[in-house]
């Protein structure tokens, strides 16, 4: 090419005017092959080292990022969790509320005293910030709103999402948010072809939630995709319980799950129907790019449910 160029500007045919535009091809031609040549040796280095760092012992509670990307063995991803009851710890930034690690399952003999501590029983309105679907984009948005408002909220995550936004999950971890588990795929026809195929789904993305937190902030709550109320849903119910794992629906929420066109006013106006009418409040939002309104909406939200008396507090959290 660069030959061609020079052919041209030596031959009778074109003016000077023609030269001045031949050079700055050429010119910009030469650059072009020095950006190809930085660019392929940068992607070899990356590359190498991307090795070095997935060759390295890989803990069970260690986090290993390349390019702020998450990199987790094959190997690992389908280790089977055992859920192992732990103590309480303190919750972050020095307040002396305590987290239950692993909350009772159906089919323990406490579970209703236990339930009783997990939900706050205590004669106080209590409500339950819960964001579906994420980690996204929206995400720290929505981690900003919570830190200027002084509340924490439950992301219940998808596994394949956690993957892309590990460092804007455990963000939320550490800023004192309840993380727990949303399944992997969220496909319907994949996650319930079978409770086995469900199990899998869902002790998978367990493996990916657990090596994004930190120990103590690892709880096995889930909520399943579209709910665990439904008739067809007991098998499902029953794995759940079989990997040690407790799912949660909601008894409220904003509306954002019917309508990616969901307005601020309609947002507000849904939340507020709740709050006249409950004590006790879990309240269902989505964390995705498409409902922006529940971003938008949320500090109003949550002044509102504050000048209705409610407290707010994570789903594991108790006195």
């Amino acid at each position: 090419m660069k030959k061609y160029c020079i052919n041209l500007l030596r031959s009778k045919k074109y003016t000077k005017i023609n030269k001045p535009i031949l050079w700055s091809l050429i010119a910009v031609l030469v650059i072009s092959i020095g950006i190809l040549a930085v660019t392929s040796i940068h992607h070899s280095w990356e590359k190498s080292k991307t090795a070095m760092v997935n060759g390295e012992a890989f803990s069970p509670y260690e986090s290993v990022f390349v390019d702020n990307s998450l990199k987790i063995p094959h190997k690992f991803c389908i280790q089977v969790f055992s859920p192992v009851i732990a103590n309480s710890v303190p919750f972050p930034e020095g307040n002396q509320t305590n987290f239950i690690n692993v909350l009772p399952r159906g089919d323990d003999p406490e579970c209703p005293a236990k339930y009783s501590k997990v939900y706050n029983k205590n004669g106080h309105k209590c409500v339950y910030l819960t964001f579906d679907d994420g980690p996204s984009n929206l995400t720290p948005k929505i981690l900003d709103i919570l830190k200027k408002c002084g509340v924490h909220a439950t992301f219940f995550v998808i596994g394949n999402r956690a993957i892309d936004y590990p460092v804007t999950l455990k963000r939320a971890a550490d800023e004192g948010n309840l993380i727990a588990n949303h399944s992997y795929c969220h496909v319907y026809k994949e996650l319930y072809q079978s409770p086995e195929a469900f199990k899998a789904d869902i002790l998978k993305t367990q493996d990916i939630i657990k090596n994004i937190v930190r120990p103590e902030h690892l709880t096995n709550l889930m909520r399943m995709p579209g709910g665990g109320y439904e008739k067809d849903k007991a098998p499902f119910r029953k794995a759940a319980n079989d990997i040690g794992m407790v799912y949660i629906d909601w008894n409220a929420e904003n509306g954002d799950g019917h309508s990616n066109h969901l307005t601020v006013a309609e947002s507000v106006a849904n939340v507020e129907q709740f709050a006249k009418t409950k004590e006790d409040i879990v309240l269902l939002m989505h964390d995705a790019p498409v409902k922006e309104s529940t971003y938008l909406s949320l500090e109003q939200n949550i002044n509102l449910l504050k000048s209705y008396g409610f407290e707010f507090r994570v789903l594991n959290q108790y006195d």
